[in-house]
């Protein structure tokens, strides 16, 4: 993650880059079994596309299958992963912007909301 010194559009926030990708772990697991991972980071991603958000699907594996996304604060990451004998799983970890100049205001919350009125307003 790193800071990109720009403002975001709407909440007037420091934005990051966060880069998010797989890891095996020691001996377990092999990334060559996995065909795709679908990436979700919550309702407030990817408006435009769906009102719930959007998922982001990455089906190149050899950089972890990763994706790179541009924020304002900590959110939740949920990654669906799929093998390619079609089997699936999905896990979630919580990105926090700790290391950063990152601090949580409750404007954040209102902005936040506000989205999410306009959205139903539409």
């Amino acid at each position: 993650m790193r800071a990109t010194g720009q403002s975001h559009p709407i909440t007037g926030l420091p934005t990051f880059d966060v880069s998010v990708y797989l890891i095996s772990h020691k001996n377990f697991g092999h990334l060559n079994d996995v065909r795709e991972v679908q990436y979700y980071f919550g309702q407030h991603f990817g408006l435009k596309q769906s009102e719930y958000g959007t998922k982001f699907v990455v089906e190149n594996g050899s950089d972890g299958f990763a994706v790179r996304v541009n924020a304002y604060g900590p959110m939740l990451c949920e990654a669906r992963i799929i093998f390619h004998d079609d089997s699936e799983t999905t896990v979630s970890r919580y990105l926090d912007f700790e290391g950063t100049d990152y601090r949580f205001r409750s404007e954040t919350n209102k902005t936040d909301a506000e989205k999410i009125r306009l959205r139903q307003e539409a």
